[in-house]
Order: structure tokens, then C-alpha cells, then sequence
């Protein structure tokens, strides 16, 4: 969990940096993810369909990837109309 909450600190910090989010959007991702519980960091599955995405696939590095052989990509501007997501019951 604490990786978790490394991994959006970091995120939201490159994005401000990138004028993608304000300074108070900023500050309350770090509020949410300070008041955040072990409830908050399950798994979530989502659909994208490749072909609503093409454009937008930035090839991760293989030094960067979970395994070397898979194929694993970056999109770094999702719309809410390019992914649904999967239930998952565990």
C-alpha cells in the first residue's frame, strides 16, 4: 500500500510539473492518498480497447517492463470513453 501511495505522490507531482493539474488539485490527491486505507488499494481491472488507443501507445522499456518479454505500454492521456471497467469478485 505504501508503494501504492509512493507511486500516486509521484504521478500527481510529474503532472503538476507538466501543468496537467493545478497546485490545488495537487494538494488534494496528497490529502486523499495521506487519508487513504488498506479499502481503497484493491485491484482493478480495465478494458481498452486497442483500437480507441493506438495513437496514444508510448512503448515501455524493457529495463521498465514486469517482465522483459511482455508487451507493456504508456498512455498518458486515458479519456473516461476509452476504458470500461471489469468487475472482479475475490
Amino acid at each position: 500500500m505504501e508503494e501504492n501511495k509512493r507511486g500516486i505522490i509521484n504521478g500527481a507531482t510529474l503532472m503538476l510539473f507538466r501543468n496537467t493539474i493545478t497546485g490545488t488539485q495537487y494538494d488534494e490527491i496528497l490529502e486523499v492518498v495521506a487519508l487513504a486505507d488498506a479499502n481503497l488499494f484493491k485491484p482493478y481491472l480495465y478494458l481498452i480497447p486497442f483500437e480507441k488507443v493506438r495513437d496514444k501507445l508510448q512503448p515501455v522499456p524493457v529495463s521498465k517492463r514486469a517482465h522483459p518479454l511482455s508487451r507493456e505500454y504508456i498512455i498518458e492521456s486515458l479519456l473516461s470513453n476509452e476504458f470500461e471497467p471489469v468487475e472482479v469478485n475475490q
